[in-house]
């Protein structure tokens, strides 16, 4: 603990002779401090770390906001809007680069890959209207829920159907309905 004396006050404070917010905030008053605080504190007792605080407030604010952080007293720092040091926390799980929402993700090896994995798994037939590139149908692998809205779906597999241009493009990125359904049916039916 340290006792707070008139000389020690007058070291710390400002170029300008007075104190900064965070200065008072480290002694534990509110800022703007009421009136009388500076005789109010002459003789009471802190703690080392809001002593430390107050001081590195003496040169800039951003230190003795910093030495607040360092604080252990998790309740002094709360009591003024302060987060105190955090623990280091688990990392997050890896958000897809932004490019997963652009159209440079079609031009990944890795939509690549995956859509020839699709259309290895589903064939190349449209699912919602049945063309083929036989019948001169360009074909798309779509999302079924759209990049835009589930990037995190990008690149599953179970997430991906085949449809022609123009039914893909009917759908756009609005419509989550998926084809694969129907197509699972019509199979079972034709046996």
């Amino acid at each position: 603990m340290f006792t707070v004396t008139k000389e020690w006050l007058s070291k710390n404070n400002t170029r300008k002779g007075g104190y900064l917010a965070a200065q008072i905030h480290a002694l534990g008053y509110p800022y703007p401090p009421p009136k009388g605080w500076l005789k109010q504190i002459i003789g009471k007792q802190i703690s080392l770390d809001q002593r430390d605080a107050f001081v590195a407030g003496a040169t800039s604010k951003e230190a003795a906001r910093k030495k607040l952080r360092e604080i252990k007293d998790a309740k002094l720092c709360l009591q003024y809007g302060w987060q105190p040091k955090k623990e280091p926390q688990v990392k997050k799980q890896k958000r897809l680069p932004k490019k997963v929402i652009t159209n440079d993700f079609l031009q990944t090896f890795e939509w690549r890959r995956l859509r020839m994995q699709a259309l290895k798994k589903y064939g190349a037939k449209c699912m919602c209207c049945g063309a083929t590139p036989a019948n001169g149908a360009v074909m798309n692998v779509d999302h079924i829920k759209p990049r835009k809205i589930f990037p995190e779906l990008a690149l599953d597999i179970d997430n991906l159907q085949i449809l022609c241009h123009e039914c893909n493009h009917g759908k756009g990125n609005w419509d989550m309905t998926d084809w694969r359904l129907n197509n699972v049916v019509a199979q079972q039916d034709t046996r």
